[in-house]
């Protein structure tokens, strides 16, 4: 049986969740799985939910690295309702196959998180993302994931043309 668009549904052995590298497949579908693995390793590492949206942010790098990323959704779709945009993802999971989010985990220790996700897109500027706090763009969907980043993690930087986010937690207290 021939497996259709958007019907790829990806296993936990299917892909390599294990050490500090991760290459993840272009596929959106996987999205919840490698953010469960994200979770426990912070979990492992003595961060809880009091820690802040470290999950929200960590799912919305990936989300965004994969859909507008490597499948390339949402880009000429302007001010698109979030739901649409997550409907065309699921239907091209399948279109590039030959595209992977690489996951780098920098440090993830009991005072610091540092992961860096890579995707092999066009690339975008950050800057040129509207806010989606001011009210000319309260009703677009545009901006939202930049924002649940920022609000999960201390530092969100855009490299390597908006390709690479670097996401940065210090621990309160830690003493650093």
């Amino acid at each position: 049986m021939e497996k259709q668009p958007g019907e790829i549904k990806p296993q936990e052995q299917d892909i390599n969740l294990e050490g500090d590298t991760w290459e993840i497949p272009s596929n959106y579908q996987i999205i919840s799985l490698v953010t469960d693995k994200f979770e426990e390793r912070i979990r492992a590492s003595g961060w809880s939910e009091e820690d802040g949206f470290l999950r929200e942010g960590f799912q919305e790098a990936l989300t965004n690295a994969i859909v507008h990323g490597n499948l390339g959704v949402g880009k000429d779709i302007g001010g698109a309702v979030r739901s649409d945009v997550l409907k065309k993802a699921q239907e091209e999971s399948s279109a590039r196959p030959e595209r992977f989010v690489h996951v780098a985990m920098k440090e993830i220790s009991p005072s610091r998180i540092e992961v860096v996700i890579t995707d092999e897109g066009e690339g975008f500027d950050p800057d040129a993302v509207a806010d989606p706090r001011k009210p000319e763009n309260i009703e677009k969907s545009a901006g939202r994931g930049i924002l649940i980043m920022r609000a999960g993690f201390d530092t969100v930087d855009f490299e390597n043309g908006g390709r690479t986010v670097r996401l940065i937690k210090e621990k309160k207290g830690s003493g650093q």
